[in-house]
């Protein structure tokens, strides 16, 4: 309930659960308008929103024009309908296709092509080219993507500037001794 500075009630909420504790109904009622609001749920036996409804259009959202649109799942949950597409999983759950375009993995589930043109390879767990009509090759610092390559080698992105480094020898007594300890400091 919200109440203003004189102490009248503006609006009141209200809640509503189904038996098994699932919100059911939640409404808005505001005082002395017709701009009120209620939504009403319902759930499949996995418990996941089946439908929703709304008591007043004056609320929805109308810029990107009016769309119905379908879904439907399996009993392990992924979608296999979404509006006009039907959509697949492979074996191990993959999306092996969206009703437009297929696509195909390694054995370690790692997307491979794309049947829009596009293969990709790996080089251990590391995405190494993509292709539709040309390959594109990366250069890995550590995990994190340093260079983009064309197939004929040139460079498409430039590799980010390397740390600046110092180092310290330490030395034990006498000028023919091997150091004693060598280690470099990052900087950066």
């Amino acid at each position: 309930m919200a109440v203003n500075a004189g102490g009248a009630i503006q609006s009141v909420l209200q809640i509503s659960y189904d038996a098994a504790s699932r919100l059911a109904s939640l409404g808005q009622d505001l005082a002395g308008t017709g701009q009120d609001q209620t939504h009403g749920y319902t759930y499949n036996a996995a418990g996941q929103i089946k439908s929703r409804t709304a008591s007043n259009d004056a609320y929805q959202w109308t810029g990107g024009g009016a769309v119905s649109r379908s879904y439907g799942s399996n009993g392990l949950n992924p979608l296999t309908i979404s509006g006009s597409l039907t959509l697949a999983y492979d074996g191990r759950g993959n999306p092996s296709s969206d009703g437009a375009r297929t696509f195909g993995y390694d054995v370690q589930n790692q997307l491979t092509s794309a049947s829009t043109g596009a293969t990709l390879g790996y080089d251990p767990g590391r995405l190494s080219q993509i292709s539709a009509s040309a390959a594109t090759r990366f250069l890995y610092d550590g995990a994190a993507i340093a260079a983009k390559y064309n197939a004929s080698g040139a460079m498409l992105r430039r590799p980010r500037p390397p740390r600046r480094r110092a180092g310290r020898l330490v030395r034990g007594r006498g000028r023919l001794r091997p150091p004693l300890v060598a280690f470099a400091v990052v900087d950066g």
